[in-house]
């Protein structure tokens, strides 16, 4: 930042002044020096960080394993994660996107252990869809 209110300094001198080749190969490496960190700083997609996958459509709510069935949301959801790692960060991240796609019935089976206060808080996706899956799988099937 300093070099870059010295050159406008001496770019706003009231003297009239012509511009050497070096002010201007100067004021051209500090200008693209700052657009790299402001592509950085603002998460917005720079040379430096690939791309994402392409984003999937988000599965059907849950709701009561009826319509979507339990087996079609789970085959839905656990392809969402797969095909979209690169969008998770973290396991929370998931367990709060799995959680988002429940709705009534389905996401009162799980509040206990998503509440902040609960003993037993899930700890992977797939502990939530081994639980979803106690509920509305047919053990006798």
């Amino acid at each position: 930042m300093a070099q870059i209110e010295a050159l406008q300094a001496r770019i706003e001198q009231p003297s009239p002044r012509t511009l050497t080749p070096e002010d201007i190969a100067n004021i051209a490496a500090i200008i693209s020096q700052s657009q790299v960190v402001t592509d950085r700083d603002s998460r917005s997609p720079s040379v430096f960080e690939p791309k994402r996958s392409p984003k999937k459509p988000d599965p059907p709510m849950l709701s009561d394993g009826i319509d979507p069935t339990f087996t079609s949301w789970n085959i839905l959801v656990q392809a969402k994660l797969q095909d979209n790692a690169d969008h998770f960060d973290s396991e929370r991240s998931k367990l709060t996107y799995v959680y988002g796609r429940t709705i009534g019935k389905a996401q009162k089976h799980l509040e206990p252990r998503y509440d902040p206060k609960a003993r037993n808080p899930y700890q992977s996706v797939d502990e939530v869809l081994e639980h979803l899956a106690t509920i509305y799988l047919n053990p006798m099937r």
